[in-house]
């Protein structure tokens, strides 16, 4: 019985690993459309729309939602904000085995194991310059104090981890800076709050049928 858990566990985390990959992606192209850029270093990362990113000097990546550009390129950006998307998801299933399987059992690290591994392998078969690489970067950057959440569901970005990769997207520029949108038709909210909340979700419904 015990094996069989473990097997199953297993066999989720490869589930939930690739479903990582994909929702990460989503979430990093929406990072990318959403974003805008000003030619001179800003001290702010995260704006509640376009008109205050607008505001403060920042041109839109995308300033008309109904004629979108490309939602991904071979731009570093573009590599980077669907990294940071992957590495969210990642961190939402890793946080939910956390909380909803017994820290005791074998099947929590199985699962977890399971859930990075195939991670990699979707990545490399998909072959668009995202390595696995570029995701752990994200995930292993340091946790500032006073950031205990993967997601803040009702503000996403503040005193969560999401704040913590965009601030550190924003730097990915020689000169100036970037911004991201948390609201409005290209807010980053309308996507990551749902993957987080899904992802909690798929792992506690998991966790209850098959008791680990």
């Amino acid at each position: 019985m015990v094996a069989k858990n473990v097997a199953g566990a297993s066999a989720y985390g490869e589930v939930m690993g690739r479903e990582c990959v994909k929702n990460g992606i989503v979430l990093g192209r929406t990072l990318y459309v959403g974003h805008g850029f000003r030619a001179t270093p800003s001290d702010r990362y995260i704006f509640e729309d376009d008109e205050q990113m607008r505001s403060e000097g920042f041109k839109l990546y995308c300033p008309d939602p109904m004629n979108r550009p490309a939602m991904e390129d071979s731009s570093e950006l573009s590599l980077h904000t669907r990294a940071a998307g992957i590495a969210l998801a990642v961190q939402s299933s890793l946080a939910a085995a956390s909380n909803f399987m017994r820290r005791s059992d074998a099947n929590r690290g199985d699962f977890c194991r399971s859930v990075g591994a195939e991670s990699k392998t979707a990545l490399t078969q998909l072959n668009s310059g995202i390595t696995m690489e570029r995701v752990l970067r994200f995930v292993n950057l340091p946790t500032p104090e006073g950031v205990s959440k993967v997601l803040t569901l009702e503000k996403p970005g503040t005193n969560d981890l999401l704040g913590v990769y965009l601030e550190e997207l924003s730097k990915h520029t020689i000169k100036g800076s970037f911004g991201f949108q948390r609201t409005g038709v290209l807010g980053f909210d309308l996507v990551a709050v749902p993957l987080v909340q899904e992802t909690v979700q798929k792992i506690r419904a998991a966790c209850e049928n098959f008791h680990w």
